[in-house]
């Protein structure tokens, strides 16, 4: 049991850095790396917040939105995103 616990926390802690690695990577056009530390050395991703991506801002807030105050089905906004990110991507507006 204790076993198992160790291995889902491990689970959840790779998954949550992938989450984030993927988010800062896709709202953020540049991102530096910032090191701290001695023998153990924390990395942390640094945005440059003027390379703010609004399309993606908004397509994820509006998926957000629609997962959890209408909770859409997760094929349909996934869809959506995609169909809405491809307009934005086509018409220029980046």
């Amino acid at each position: 049991s204790c076993a198992l616990s160790a291995i889902t926390a491990a689970v959840v802690g790779v998954v949550l850095n992938l989450a984030i690695w993927f988010a800062v990577h896709t709202l953020f056009a540049e991102v530096s790396e910032q090191r701290i530390g001695g023998p153990l050395t924390l990395r942390l991703l640094w945005p440059h917040f003027d390379s703010l991506s609004l399309g993606s801002l908004l397509i994820g807030g509006f998926a957000l939105v629609l997962v959890l105050r209408w909770r859409a089905n997760m094929f349909a906004v996934l869809g959506l995103s995609v169909a809405i990110g491809m307009i934005w991507f086509v018409s220029g507006l980046r």
